[in-house]
């Protein structure tokens, strides 16, 4: 038996608690406490439980959350992606980018109804004013002159 996921809010955040790694869960979906989250190191995700509703996972994940260059790993499958016309994207355009996210993983994505709110209510944060900024990332490929998003 695995141990239950533990609660985090932003009062333990505030009170000075330092997650290790793994999982943990909130239902506070606020923006204060996405933003803590994410400036400690922590990347969200989220879902819904039939019991619960939306919650969001937070998860402390050294693996792809810090990148280490000395010991930069690329795949034969990005190498061949790479070689081919793209055209990467970087942005605050969640209109574009949501439906692309759906396109790819249909109803398996972590993006909940609650998540969604919680993004077009950062969006607006500015790195300068608020120390945090959400940004879209899309890659786009061209290949035989026919646009492949």
């Amino acid at each position: 038996m695995t141990d239950p996921i533990p609660y985090i809010s932003i009062d333990m955040i505030e009170n000075g608690f330092k997650p290790g790694i793994g999982y943990y869960w909130s239902d506070n979906f606020s923006k204060e406490l996405y933003i803590k989250l994410s400036q400690m190191g922590l990347i969200c995700v989220s879902n819904n439980f039939c019991y619960i509703g939306d919650i969001l996972l937070p998860e402390m994940q050294e693996a792809y959350a810090v990148l280490h260059f000395n010991n930069l790993h690329i795949s034969k499958k990005v190498k061949r992606l790479l070689k081919l016309e793209y055209k990467l994207i970087i942005n605050q355009d969640l209109d574009s980018f949501l439906p692309l996210l759906k396109l790819h993983h249909g109803s398996e994505s972590w993006f909940t109804k609650s998540y969604i709110h919680l993004m077009y209510n950062l969006k607006d944060l500015t790195l300068y004013r608020d120390n945090f900024q959400l940004n879209t990332v899309i890659m786009s490929f061209y290949k035989c002159g026919i646009y492949h998003p």
